[in-house]
């Protein structure tokens, strides 16, 4: 079964959005898991290999592979899934037991943006970058790449 196409100005831009998303989540991950050798999170790993994956799709779609949809898509996909897991299950489900589920979201997007500013405002410029798009940029590029790529399958 044939998937419905995009327009090729669509799958370019789609492409260069995730490719761009993928090498910026490479990046931050460097940049995450170098200081933390001893013992890198599992985590980073599984988002690297997603990463890898992504990649592979954007190569694949210049070498005109008839899945390359599919990686792109199963790969934001997994990467957004396992964004919320961790972003809920790390910064927001211990904070419902004294107050609201848009205060905790809001207080760990606080944190996090105190996070960034302050590593920024310390110099460690590189680290804040990181945080910024580990936290925020990527997830937000990887969603609208998702909807990009699911978008033609919506309509018959």
């Amino acid at each position: 079964m044939e998937l419905p196409s995009l327009s090729n100005q669509s799958r370019r831009n789609t492409v260069i959005l995730a490719f761009g998303s993928w090498v910026l989540l490479l990046t931050a991950l460097l940049l995450r898991i170098q200081p933390s050798l001893g013992s890198p999170a599992p985590y980073y790993f599984i988002d690297l290999f997603l990463a890898l994956i992504g990649i592979l799709g954007c190569i694949g779609h210049l070498l005109l592979w008839r899945y390359w949809r599919a990686l792109l898509l199963v790969a934001s996909a997994l990467y957004l899934a396992l964004y919320f897991l961790r972003f809920f299950g790390r910064f927001v489900w211990w904070q419902l037991e004294y107050s609201s589920l848009p205060v905790a979201i809001w207080n760990t997007l606080e944190l996090e943006g105190r996070l960034a500013s302050k590593q920024i405002a310390e110099g460690w410029v590189l680290a804040g970058m990181s945080t910024v798009s580990f936290e925020w940029l990527v997830p937000m590029m990887q969603l609208v790449v998702l909807m990009m790529l699911a978008w033609p399958l919506t309509r018959r």
